[in-house]
């Protein structure tokens, strides 16, 4: 077994749900730090899904992120996704995010 840091996803929204991150094969993956903030001047909507191969599951649905504000879900903090799994972001241009985890092979 091998343990590598790494630096999960980055980026900004899309307006639309988005794959932002798929668990490559024969790995598991552990997701330490999601961050996201809103750089916009008025309030927006974030949307968290993942799937491990059966369905989309929500984690955050239709979060409300204030202007100019960071948002650190603790909560998910520590989430373990399998090979295949998939991390989906739906928010608005307006929001970037940044995960950070653990891969294990």
């Amino acid at each position: 077994m091998t343990i590598f840091a790494r630096d999960l996803a980055d980026g900004v929204g899309t307006g639309a749900s988005a794959d932002v991150y798929t668990v490559p094969v024969n790995t598991t993956t552990v997701v330490k730090k999601w961050s996201f903030n809103n750089t916009t001047a008025g309030a927006l909507l974030l949307t968290v899904k993942v799937n491990n191969g059966a369905a989309d599951r929500e984690l955050l649905s239709a979060v409300s992120i204030a202007a100019k504000t960071p948002y650190n879900p603790v909560e998910l903090n520590g989430l373990t996704i399998n090979q295949g799994g998939v991390v989906k972001i739906d928010a608005p241009a307006g929001i970037t995010f940044w995960l950070s985890g653990i891969e294990i092979i």
